[in-house]
């Protein structure tokens, strides 16, 4: 047993000293393998992390690609979607510096007139007209270079259908303007805040007649005006208005006007101005050296213009100087506004003075003189705006507009009243055979109630109460015409 087990014992010794033997010798040819595969399993890490940061960067590189390729697509978007926009209401074209803005100003008016007429007096007609009927584009024609065409489809008498605007003007200079065409000269404070913003259906008598003389719309004019923010300054020199006829050489005349906002705050502004026209070189009515010079008629209707039984059927008027051959015609006026938050107050006054053509007349040159002063209350709290390029004021923005849905506001309600003066005698204690005229003294209350449903349409309903005073006759004693008249108007507008 012994030695049988000392047999087995050599066997399994011999045995598992083979296997150890084995081991070893596979233990010695593995380890360098594995040793390897250790040494290598760092570089492999890096490797897979260059890898990573390499995909990293790529899907950054994708992501920065797609985000220009983004913005490119918005900005070409964008820039398409701004090639036709709605600028303040108005349907505009940009593409570059070139633009075109579609621009109306439509006013359906309608009156009622009753009154006293004493003998001589004059019957005014109630109706409804188209006071004004405008279309047109305005617009940019490269840096630096504006243009307007607005062709007038309304009016009445005198004032139907024409060209209102049509001109092309340099802005690049600034505070520099350069405006040739036919437009409206700035002649006054009333006159440049523009037919759609007017305060009542139709400017004071004095403004209008100060306008006329060498001013308003379709006038063939050069004009430079320089603006800022705080100040106001123009001069023009001007012809006759489009289609003008009935006579051979164009009148020739200077007119300007000056202003200054004394004082600008948020919530109140103060603006003074003065004017002044210069007829140097009257129209003829024939041709030759011998023709013979125009005449100048200082009138105007009563503060509306639905009457037509007037002259070519424009609106009558109820006082005038009647034809006057002069020489030159001057007028100067002085007028100013005041805005604090929703109150606006306006007021101004204006002198003219015509030099007859020689008549041996002592003291015959005649000298006119009117006034007006006017106020508003927006009474939903909206303020009339100041605008620096004009040195006037605008209508109101609406803050909350009057619509069909849910959320509709009232629009902008304003109230104003006027009271305007304007005095054609002179020297009217004397016959018109030494040169007095009796052109008659007109007085009119108006008071007015605004509404805006929003920026483009506006309601306005006027009274007026017209008071004309005159004599007729050459010689004494006269005859005293006391006219009194009351209207009542209402306008429908759009304007965009």
């Amino acid at each position: 047993m012994s030695a049988m087990h000392h047999h087995l014992s050599r066997r399994a010794r011999r045995f598992l000293g083979g296997c150890a033997a084995s081991v070893l010798i596979s233990a010695v040819a593995v380890s360098p393998a594995l040793a390897a595969q250790k040494k290598s399993e760092p570089d492999r890490l890096e490797l897979l992390e260059q890898q990573i940061k390499i995909l990293q960067q790529q899907v950054q590189d994708l992501k920065a690609s797609q985000a220009s390729k983004y913005a490119e697509v918005k900005k070409a978007t964008d820039e398409q979607a701004k090639v036709v926009t709605l600028d303040n209401g108005r349907p505009t074209f940009k593409k570059g510096d070139f633009s075109a803005s579609l621009r109306s100003l439509v006013q359906f008016d309608a009156a009622y007139y009753s009154g006293d007429h004493a003998a001589g007096g004059q019957d005014l007609n109630s109706g409804s007209n188209f006071r004004r009927a405008r279309i047109g584009l305005d617009g940019t024609l490269g840096k630096g270079w504006d243009y307007s065409f607005i062709y007038d489809f309304g009016g009445s008498g005198v004032e139907g259908s024409t060209i209102s605007a049509a001109w092309i003007q340099f802005s690049g200079l600034k505070p520099f303007k350069f405006r040739l065409g036919a437009f409206a000269p700035y002649t006054s404070l009333e006159d440049s805040g523009g037919a759609s913003d007017t305060l009542f259906l139709e400017r004071a008598s004095s403004v209008e007649i100060a306008r006329g003389l060498a001013g308003g719309d379709g006038r063939s004019a050069f004009q430079v005006t320089a603006a800022g923010d705080r100040y106001f300054a123009s001069v023009a020199y001007t012809g006759a208005r489009v289609g003008a006829s009935g006579t051979f050489d164009e009148q020739q005349a200077l007119l300007g006007r000056v202003a200054g906002l004394f004082l600008a705050r948020e919530n109140m502004k103060i603006i003074l101005g003065a004017n002044g026209t210069y007829i140097f070189r009257p129209a003829d009515n024939t041709a030759g050296p011998n023709s013979t010079p125009a005449t100048f008629t200082i009138s105007n209707a009563p503060e509306l213009r639905v009457d037509d039984t007037g002259t070519a059927g424009a609106a009558l008027s109820l006082i005038s100087s009647g034809a006057i051959s002069a020489s030159r015609v001057t007028q100067w006026g002085l007028d100013g506004a005041a805005q604090w938050k929703s109150l606006y107050g306006e007021g101004g006054y204006f002198a003219f003075a015509l030099s007859r053509r020689g008549n041996g007349i002592a003291n015959s040159d005649p000298r006119f003189s009117g006034w007006y002063a006017q106020a508003s209350w927006v009474l939903t709290g909206e303020t009339r705006r100041y605008d620096a390029p004009s040195a006037s004021f605008r209508s109101p923005k609406v803050n909350k507009p009057f619509t069909a849905g849910p959320d509709s506001g009232w629009g902008a309600w304003e109230a104003a009243v006027r009271y305007s003066v304007m005095d054609l005698n002179y020297a009217d204690n004397r016959s018109t055979a030494v040169g007095g005229i009796r052109g008659g003294e007109q007085d009119i209350w108006t008071l007015g109630l605004n509404w805006y449903p929003n920026n483009a349409v506006r309601f306005s309903l006027n009274y007026l109460l017209i008071d004309v005073d005159r004599r007729s006759g050459a010689t004494a004693p006269f005859t005293v015409i006391d006219q009194k008249d009351q209207a009542v108007a209402l306008r429908s507008q759009v304007a965009f």
